[in-house]
C-alpha cells in the first residue's frame, strides 16, 4: 500500500501553495513549510496534516513525517480489520469488508460474493447498505452493491471485478462513473 505526503510552499512562482492545495480534488496529506506564521491558520482550513515553519529543524521535521505516518498505519490497520458477521447455513460467520467483491439482492435475501465464498444472507439490500461504508461501498445498480477497491475495469455500463460483470443502472451510471474516477479508488 502507498501513500502520498506532500510537502508545499506557500510562496512560489505562479501560484501560492494554498491556490495549489484549493485546486485539489483530492488532495493528499500535506505539510506546509513557510517562513510566515499568518499563514498557518489559512492553512488548516485546507485540513493540512502540519505546518513547519523555516528554518526547519531536523527533529521538528521527523516528528511530522512519523506523526502521520503512524496515523497513515493505525488508518489502513483499522480499515483492514473492519469486519461484519452475517448469519448464513445456520452460522453466524465473519466477513472482512476488504474481502466482499460485490453483494447481490435477491428479493428478502442478499448473496454476499467474495473472492473465497458465497454467503447467502436473509436480509435486504437497503439494510446490508446502511451497514456499510460509503467509502468503499456503492449501489451500481437496484440489485448490486459494489466494492469500489475490487473494480478493475469499465466497460460500457459493466463493471468487471474478479471474474464478474456487473450491470450499472443508467440512472445511476454519472454518480457512479463520477465517484470511481473522482476518488481513483480503482484497483490496478
Amino acid at each position: 500500500m502507498s501513500y502520498c505526503l506532500l510537502f508545499l510552499d506557500i510562496e512560489m512562482p505562479h501560484i501560492s501553495g494554498l491556490e495549489l492545495l484549493s485546486s485539489l480534488q483530492n488532495p493528499p496529506k500535506v505539510i506546509i513549510t513557510s517562513a510566515y506564521e499568518q499563514y498557518a491558520i489559512k492553512g488548516y482550513e485546507f485540513n493540512v496534516a502540519d505546518y513547519l515553519l523555516k528554518p526547519v529543524s531536523f527533529d521538528r521535521f521527523l516528528k511530522a513525517v512519523n506523526r502521520i505516518h503512524d496515523a497513515l498505519i493505525k488508518e489502513s490497520k483499522s480499515d483492514s480489520d473492519e469486519h461484519i458477521f452475517v448469519k448464513s447455513d445456520k452460522q453466524l460467520k465473519k466477513i472482512l469488508l476488504n474481502d466482499i467483491l460485490f453483494i447481490e439482492s435477491m428479493e428478502n435475501y442478499i448473496l454476499i460474493q467474495t473472492h473465497s465464498s458465497k454467503e447467502i444472507v436473509y436480509t435486504t439490500l437497503k439494510n446490508m447498505a446502511e451497514s456499510l461504508s460509503k467509502q468503499h461501498f456503492i449501489q451500481v445498480h437496484r440489485s448490486y452493491i459494489v466494492n469500489i477497491s475490487h473494480i478493475k475495469s469499465i466497460e460500457g455500463n459493466l463493471l468487471n471485478i474478479h471474474n464478474h460483470k456487473i450491470p450499472v443502472a443508467r440512472n445511476l451510471r454519472e454518480k457512479v462513473f463520477n465517484i470511481i474516477l473522482n476518488n481513483k479508488l480503482i484497483s490496478k
